[in-house]
């Protein structure tokens, strides 16, 4: 007798659940759809701040524009910066006071670590390594950090230094914290 009862209770738990799965269904989909209106913790999402210079638009002296190499953006790419006095300079907005980090996008099918000065305004900031590729189509990024760029407008200037290399374009982003950061501070 207790074996049966504890049966029909079971059984009538069941259909009610059953019954009831439909409507809890749409109501979580209803939940994922629209954002709770409790007081429950939100997630705050910051884009940062990017911009993308392409060196081709930016003054350059003793190199020359192209376009015969894949995988550039833009319209072309500077090429031929392989001597003394050439010179690419980007003229950049920065949007709020802080730090930023510069991407500058290149190729080097040189088979040699080639290196450039970087100038920000008229002060030297270091000799910035710009590493073999794969060859003219492969590119890759060599980036410098800037602490404390004021906003503004601001030129970065990189000079020839040693060994030929292609600038396809230059990237200032916002510095921000990021998982990776803190496994490496």
């Amino acid at each position: 007798m207790k074996n049966n009862k504890a049966l029909s209770i079971l059984l009538s738990a069941a259909l009610i659940l059953s019954l009831a799965a439909p409507a809890l269904s749409s109501s979580a989909h209803a939940e994922e759809a629209a954002p709770a209106t409790t007081n429950t913790e939100q997630r705050v999402y910051h884009r940062y701040s990017e911009t993308k210079y392409e060196a081709e638009s930016a003054e350059v002296t003793g190199a020359e524009i192209a376009t015969d190499h894949l995988g550039f953006s833009g319209t072309g790419f500077i090429a031929n910066f392989d001597a003394v006095g050439d010179e690419i300079v980007f003229t950049i907005s920065v949007p709020t006071t802080g730090d930023y980090t510069i991407y500058f996008r290149y190729a080097n099918g040189t088979g040699h670590k080639a290196y450039g000065d970087i100038f920000l305004d008229v002060s030297n900031q270091e000799s910035l390594p710009f590493h073999s590729t794969s060859g003219w189509d492969s590119w890759e990024d060599s980036e410098i950090g800037i602490t404390g760029l004021s906003s503004g407008t601001h030129s970065v200037r990189l000079s020839f230094v040693d060994y030929a290399i292609n600038i396809d374009s230059a990237l200032l982003e916002e510095r921000h914290e990021s998982v990776r950061s803190f496994y490496l501070s």
